[in-house]
């Protein structure tokens, strides 16, 4: 009978301990859900943010172009699409040195 009471008391032991894991996971699962609406909610803001700001530059009449870090020039608005064509404008992107310093005023600074 002595034997029988351990085994019971280590099963009753080991179940609590297995419950206390899994509402540790829980709580772990429920909070990087959390985590993860909250950076979703923050990406689409700022992404309706950069959608508007697009929305702008197209509204201008002026030719801008937009250059990464990697000095590429990855897009450009209608401005620049109605001054140069839409081909224009491609090439201007891909000749981007010669081409900003021939038709700017001040060319780009690095």
């Amino acid at each position: 009978m002595f034997g029988l009471t351990i085994e019971v008391s280590w099963l009753k032991r080991s179940e609590e301990e297995h419950v206390q894991k899994e509402q540790a996971l829980r709580r772990a699962r429920d909070e990087q859900d959390c985590r993860v609406q909250e950076r979703t909610a923050e990406l689409e803001r700022r992404t309706a943010e950069v959608v508007q700001q697009a929305q702008l530059l197209d509204l201008a009449n002026d030719a801008i172009f937009v250059r990464g870090a990697d000095d590429l020039v990855s897009d450009w608005n209608k401005g620049a699409e109605r001054l140069y064509g839409g081909l224009g404008a491609r090439r201007l992107a891909t000749q981007r040195t010669i081409c900003c310093t021939r038709y700017l005023q001040y060319p780009f600074q690095k």
